[in-house]
């Protein structure tokens, strides 16, 4: 079979350590070493090292998991690195039973068997990384914001009736004071804010108001909570930990 890589290396990953096989064309001979590393940095440093002064111009991983990638990482730029599907490396006709992975890899790569899949450059990867994490963290947003509707509805308060925005200034020092088991209805009620009108005819509209969504504040937040003691402490620990999540 024709020979299209005379200086290749297959890695196998693993979570703790990479096996790495060189095979390398000297001379009219075939020469084949088998290494393993560490997954540290320092580790695949030292991977990177030792393939650059043997010469290697070409890599080969199967992309599983997460742990191929600070290895990507690591050798990117020194050498032409083939990522495979770790499914088409399976497909392949040949020794599937082989016991060392990255010898069958080096062997695929030597005579060009490979597909390589697309790995973007690394801007494009870190603008993926922060795209997935600012979707993760408004999903997250959006279940701990659910979870305490529910928990409010089921325990009978009706914070949402009587207020616009359930987590605005009002709603959140409503529900801080409610993590902490301070239920006091009145209490509760005064914990209302409001912008400060102009003029005194306005501010007579503006007090009768207040008044009137003080008392509905009040009757919203009467309710038997010792059923949900267990909810309420679950939703103590949820704004705890994502009080910066649900703020706006």
């Amino acid at each position: 079979m024709e020979v299209l890589v005379d200086q290749g290396a297959g890695i196998d990953v693993h979570k703790e350590s990479v096996t790495v096989c060189v095979i390398a064309t000297e001379g009219r001979k075939v020469a084949k070493t088998l290494e393993r590393y560490s997954t540290f940095h320092r580790g695949l440093v030292l991977m990177r090292d030792q393939l650059k002064q043997r010469g290697v111009t070409h890599v080969a991983m199967e992309a599983t998991g997460e742990y191929w990638k600070p290895v990507y990482e690591v050798l990117e730029g020194a050498f032409q690195i083939t990522v495979a599907n770790a499914q088409h490396v399976k497909n392949v006709p040949g020794r599937k039973t082989d016991p060392e992975d990255a010898a069958w890899l080096a062997r695929l790569l030597r005579h060009g068997l490979l597909r390589a899949s697309f790995v973007p450059a690394q801007p494009i990867r870190d603008l993926r990384d922060l795209t997935r994490m600012r979707r993760k963290t408004i999903e997250m947003k959006a279940r701990v914001a659910n979870r305490v509707q529910k928990i409010l509805e089921a325990s009978g308060i009706k914070l949402s009736s009587v207020v616009s925005d359930v987590f605005g200034l009002t709603g959140r020092a409503i529900l801080s004071e409610l993590a902490a088991n301070r239920t006091d209805p009145a209490a509760l009620a005064e914990l209302a804010r409001h912008a400060d009108p102009e003029g005194c005819a306005r501010q007579a509209v503006a007090q009768a108001r207040q008044q009137a969504e003080r008392a509905a504040l009040e009757e919203a937040a009467e309710a038997n909570l010792a059923r949900w003691e267990s909810e309420l402490t679950a939703l103590r620990v949820k704004l705890r930990m994502s009080r910066g999540h649900i703020s706006k």
